[in-house]
């Protein structure tokens, strides 16, 4: 069967353009494109808030089990999916979503054989930032369906990125850039996560940022950000000067091994530790630096540790860092102070860099990237 529809809502225009077919005691083949200058998805999201879910029973959750993690262990309605063959490629030069800027420039390729979708290409522009994404589903009708995605995203910065989410952020600057490469297994997205492996990195350019941003960032960013900076509450804002995160994952374990990084104004911040995806336990060490290279000999940060999950973080006692802070101030006092210069001297000496040391290759994690 052919078909050549155009769906046309707040004056502009879809064309849906392509072929079905369906043999008795096989799965149908769809072939179609969707192709629009410009398209409003206002119309489409107000109905589908409208729309009852009551058949979406696979997606029900109970309380007890959504409150215990902070990524949902609800189940995902892979199950909804219909098993086709064919193609569905999508080009729309504007897509307009409520209350958040266009996207410019969505292009996608989807190949889909029987349980297996294959996104072959996914681009779209905001603004000036340009994301690209590829990955496949497939074994969407068993209990586990698997999910494999790669992508990038760069030229974003975070200023227009939070005036997108919402008009109390006030941020200037801060160039984004962003790689993944990731694999994971399950019905909800904390088992996907709990199951995958690969790798993410992302880094943020200079930027000024107000501090409500940072405080709507959930428990374990306010609990992190105290514990680096315990007077970061008596300003408005933020300078930074550079983030880098490279996080690879194994079976749902995330190792850290000074592989975060942030410098601000004032402070160059270095996290290592482990984060377990599966149970969203956290043990984070902080070592932040005063940019003046000075040091009294005891490193308050150095003592501090993020622990707890995810949902209900916590600050503890780095007990390494008790004993070398304590060897420090009695080789201090042993020495008349002696020891303290010398390590002042090496501080200035050896400057740290805590964000180009946890930079990895941006081709590591997504092929052809630089």
């Amino acid at each position: 069967m052919d078909a050549n529809l155009e769906l046309n809502l707040n004056g502009k225009s879809l064309v849906i353009a392509g072929t079905a077919q369906k043999t008795p005691a096989q799965i149908p083949t769809l072939n179609f494109s969707l192709r629009s200058k410009s398209f409003d998805v206002i119309p489409l999201a107000g109905a589908a808030l409208a729309t009852p879910t009551q058949g979406l029973a696979s997606t029900k959750l109970s309380p007890s089990s959504a409150s215990h993690y902070l990524f949902s262990t609800k189940p995902i309605a892979f199950d909804l999916l219909p098993k086709v063959n064919g193609r569905i490629t999508v080009n729309i030069g504007e897509l307009v979503f409520p209350d958040r800027l266009p996207l410019q420039n969505v292009d996608a390729s989807l190949q889909m054989e029987g349980d297996e979708i294959d996104l072959q290409k996914l681009t779209f522009q905001l603004g000036t930032g340009l994301a690209e994404v590829k990955g496949t589903l497939s074994q969407f009708k068993s209990p586990v369906p698997i999910i494999a995605l790669q992508g990038y995203a760069k030229n974003f910065t975070l200023g227009n990125l939070l005036q997108n989410m919402d008009t109390k952020y006030k941020a200037t600057g801060g160039p984004i850039k962003m790689a993944f490469n990731l694999k994971g297994a399950g019905a909800s997205v904390h088992q996907l996560l709990a199951n995958s492996s690969g790798k993410v990195q992302f880094t943020v350019g200079q930027a000024t940022m107000g501090t409500n941003f940072l405080n709507d960032g959930g428990d374990f960013v306010v609990t992190l950000l105290d514990a680096v900076n315990p007077l970061r509450k008596k300003t408005t804002q933020t300078t930074l000067e550079c983030a880098v995160a490279y996080l690879p994952v194994s079976n749902g374990q995330i190792s850290i091994a000074k592989s975060v990084g942030v410098q601000t104004d004032r402070l160059n911040v270095v996290l290592s530790g482990s984060l377990n995806l599966k149970t969203e336990q956290v043990d984070l060490s902080i070592a932040p630096h005063e940019k003046s290279g000075l040091t009294t000999g005891f490193d308050l940060g150095g003592l501090v540790k993020i622990q707890g999950t995810l949902m209900q973080p916590k600050t503890a006692i780095n007990k390494e860092g008790v004993v070398n802070s304590a060897i420090s101030i009695g080789l201090g006092i042993l020495t008349s102070g002696a020891t303290i210069v010398a390590e002042n001297a090496k501080s200035m000496a050896t400057k740290v860099q805590p964000c180009a040391d946890a930079l990895h290759p941006w081709s590591d994690i997504y092929p052809g990237m630089n």
